[in-house]
Parts: structure tokens; sequence; C-alpha cells
């Protein structure tokens, strides 16, 4: 992931959650975005305000968010995502969010080579 631009990293105050997103942080010097864990109680709400932020804040980045099974579904959901939610351990979804037309989702595995998504 440190070769496709990154310039944001979220993820909720959980320890397993911190511990994925930490290596890719301290690669590209960046701060994680700490998510109250009171926010995961409603993730629909949780995943519509998290995009609205990374549209807003981020509309010329990329955003990593390490989630968790419920708020990742409900964010599939909001992309128009078809098929299973990336709630397998190890799937990486890489939704570009474009000025005009649907957002474009990618899924890899975690080693994959991320490419051009």
């Amino acid at each position: 992931m440190s070769n496709v631009g990154v310039t944001a990293i979220y993820c909720p105050n959980l320890k397993r959650n911190i511990q994925t997103a930490q290596p890719l942080a301290d690669q590209l010097g960046l701060k994680i975005n700490i998510i109250s864990n009171l926010r995961l109680f409603d993730p629909k709400k949780l995943a519509s305000e998290l995009l609205d932020e990374f549209i807003n804040k981020h509309a010329d980045g990329v955003v990593v968010w390490v989630g968790n099974f419920r708020n990742l579904e409900e964010m599939y959901k909001l992309v128009d995502g078809t098929g299973d939610p990336p709630t397998k351990y190890g799937l990486i979804c890489m939704v570009t969010i474009p000025d005009i037309g649907p957002p474009r989702i990618k899924k890899i595995t975690y080693g994959e080579d991320v490419g051009m998504y």
C-alpha cells in the first residue's frame, strides 16, 4: 500500500486495528486518525460520517480505513459495492470516488500487487 500515495490512515481505537495500521503509518510518516470506540456502536452512522470526512477532507488523496466487519459492510453498501463486502481477513478493497460517475471498486488480497487502481 505504500506505493499508491496514501495521504491519511484511519482506524478505531482497537489494538488489532492499530497494530495493522501502524507499520504503514510508520513507513509513510503519517499519524493514524484514531476513531473513538463509542462510534463503533452505530456502524451505519459511522460509515456515513467517515465517507463524508474522507471525501471532504481528503478529496485528492488516498485514505486507508482499517475497519471492522459491520462498518466495512456499511461503507461497502454506501459506495454501491456488489458481491460480498471486503470483510475477510487479508482482503483489501480500494474505492475510487470520481467527481462524475459511480465509484470504482477493486478488491485485492494482502500481498498482491496493488498496481493501478
